[in-house]
């Protein structure tokens, strides 16, 4: 019998991040489970961590939108996939969709309302939702500064683009988010349904067995942050805690992972607050490299604006402190179990929950640290996928 086929869609492949990831780690678990699947792009770069064979990457190559949807259309008619899963570009791939009357699911893998990119909440059609869902965030304000600068032209094309993008995404057969925010966001706001569903880790055995210790004096704090650079992910925030630090006496290192557009303020940020000796730019830090710098750190810190991220998840297997952003979505077992806390998204309240995270101690067994991680593992999420769409060989 012929293995059904599978297309997973991403719009542009050219750097990797947890979207990026997570496309991978669901091609892989597709071709263990025996699907013939095609992961089809309008761009395509070999990225480290994405391990895709040649063979089934399609790359439509073409610099012209006209041509790109052509392209994708022809492969959809070509193909007949048994179904489609969207990673990236839902309006392209749900246009295409939509004329050859094939069957997909998307993935929406940031809320809208944690998005400087995603516009369709600016509209005529879902504004006032939007306020009255999001007027207490931290961000709401500088998103409303966003739209009071924006011309009558964008308007006009959000307020066009808004209602063709949402009767789009409602065609999906499921809609996969990453929280329980993100359901309850996409219900109030849009009015659509979606399933949450979320997955983080090759397999729930602890990496080290070795738990946290509190701080000691004369002890040198090893930081780590890792992600792409850009004002999303707030790193300004935590050179800005460092400074206090330093003001009280800490010995301390912060290493940086990861590029992007917003690399040259952070660096001249370090310059204006007098870290340049304690904070080091690694640049883009390949997969190789990773085990190492999680294994020697503290601790991880990440207040990204963000409902959920898999480096959260990753960082736990190396039995490793973690501080995220209030805007995350945490589970009360790890709230108590000492691994995690939450951070106000400002540099004195950060300062305040690192010395409070470094003084801490763990309050649960590994046993059940691996008991709990078995619930975020990719094999599971897939499942989970699988079913909820219907598919199986």
């Amino acid at each position: 019998m012929q293995n059904k086929k599978i297309i997973l869609f991403y719009k542009n492949i050219s750097s990797v991040g947890g979207a990026e990831v997570l496309l991978f780690k669901h091609y892989d678990y597709l071709i263990n489970q025996g699907f013939d699947v095609k992961v089809v792009c309008f761009k395509f770069s070999e990225v480290d961590r994405l391990n895709i064979n040649k063979e089934d990457i399609v790359d439509i190559k073409s610099s012209s939108f006209i041509f790109s949807m052509v392209g994708l259309i022809r492969i959809l008619f070509k193909i007949k996939p048994t179904h489609s899963f969207c990673h990236s570009g839902y309006l392209n791939f749900g246009f295409a969709a939509l004329i050859t009357n094939s069957p997909y699911s998307t993935f929406v893998h940031h809320p809208t309302t944690m998005s400087f990119n995603e516009t369709d909440k600016l509209s005529f059609f879902y504004f006032n939702k939007y306020k009255k869902f999001a007027k207490k965030d931290h961000m709401y304000k500088k998103i409303l500064q966003l739209k009071k600068n924006y011309s009558l032209a964008k308007m006009i094309y959000i307020n066009l683009r808004a209602p063709i993008s949402q009767f789009l995404l409602r065609r999906s057969k499921k809609i996969f988010v990453l929280s329980n925010y993100a359901v309850e966001e996409k219900k109030k706001i849009f009015n659509i349904k979606s399933q949450f569903e979320c997955g983080a880790i090759a397999n729930n055995m602890l990496t080290s067995h070795l738990q946290p210790e509190p701080y000691s004096v004369n002890k040198t704090l090893n930081f780590v942050t890792l992600s792409r650079l850009d004002e999303n992910k707030r790193i300004d925030l935590i050179i800005r805690s460092m400074k206090h630090l330093k003001n009280h006496g800490y010995d301390f290192s912060l290493k940086i992972g990861g590029t992007g557009p917003d690399a040259d303020n952070l660096k001249s940020i370090v310059k204006e607050e007098g870290l340049s000796k304690h904070v080091d730019f690694l640049g883009y830090v390949p997969e190789s490299e990773i085990k190492s710098l999680y294994k020697n750190m503290d601790l991880f810190i990440t207040i990204d604006w963000a409902d959920f991220r898999i480096t959260t998840y990753e960082i736990l297997k190396y039995n490793k402190k973690i501080i995220v952003s209030d805007d995350t979505e945490i589970d009360n077992f790890l709230l108590d179990s000492g691994y995690l806390i939450y951070s106000e998204s400002n540099a004195e309240s950060l300062f305040q929950n690192i010395i409070k995270h470094i003084n801490s101690n763990i309050l649960c067994s590994n046993q059940s640290l691996e008991e709990y991680l078995e619930n975020f593992t990719w094999n599971s999420y897939f499942k989970s996928i699988n079913k909820h769409v219907e598919i199986s060989i």
